[in-house]
């Protein structure tokens, strides 16, 4: 993804976030500009997303981009 020319990429997995300190990965995913949700299984994606607490966050990111392949697009 830097080849887009973004300036940096992070990653985050899902499945690890309950075990990062919340304060950490919540101010990683509030400073991104875009969230790119790769495919997968949507069921699987649901619940970490569920689990970790990243869905409670989504509808707080009005600024945020939110770009989804495969499973990530539901």
């Amino acid at each position: 993804m830097t080849e887009l020319g973004w300036k940096s990429v992070g990653v985050l997995e899902l499945t690890a976030l309950p075990s990062i300190e919340e304060a950490r990965w919540v101010s990683w995913v509030r400073e991104a500009d875009v969230l790119l949700v790769n495919g997968g299984d949507a069921l699987y994606l649901c619940y970490w997303m569920r689990v970790s607490g990243l869905a409670e966050l989504l509808p707080s990111l009005a600024d945020t981009v939110y770009v989804g392949l495969s499973a990530g697009a539901w």
